[in-house]
């Protein structure tokens, strides 16, 4: 009778054992899963994608370092969003001006794209004058704590 092979070590199949940690404290299981995650995937699905069960999934989205990791990732992902479309800002800027000024546009679309503009300024105006509100009473604050 021949004798069956040594198992192999995960190192030596090029898996990654589960508690080798990948991110943010995480397991590879833990990653896959928070990322199907953020992508919109429900529990079963992100269960699916990290090779886990849908339960396993629901008690790692309640584990404190999970949480934490998934908050980072998400604020990740939405800065970048926040970048993306502020890259774009003066574009849409100059495209909603051609709008505005092009007479062969219907009246509803000049409008409409006067009225945006309007409104977008108006509303970075008033958060200016909130934002300098806020550093003004930050700025006594310090001076009554420094009293």
């Amino acid at each position: 009778m021949a004798k069956k092979p040594p198992a192999l070590k995960p190192a030596q199949t090029g898996e990654i054992e589960r508690s080798e940690e990948v991110e943010d404290g995480l397991d590879l299981r833990q990653d896959k899963a928070l990322a199907a995650l953020l992508l919109g995937k429900t529990n079963r699905e992100a269960g699916r994608a990290a090779g886990a069960a849908e339960s396993t999934v629901r008690r790692w989205r309640k584990d404190p370092l999970f949480i934490a990791a998934y908050r980072a990732r998400r604020s990740e992902v939405v800065s970048d969003a926040i970048a993306g479309a502020q890259r774009l800002c003066k574009e849409a800027v100059d495209t909603l001006g051609e709008l505005m000024r092009d007479t062969n546009q219907p009246g509803a679309v000049r409008t409409s794209a006067a009225k945006l503009v309007l409104d977008v300024s108006l509303k970075a105006v008033e958060l200016e004058d909130l934002k300098t509100r806020i550093e003004a009473l930050e700025a006594r604050e310090e001076e009554g704590d420094d009293a």
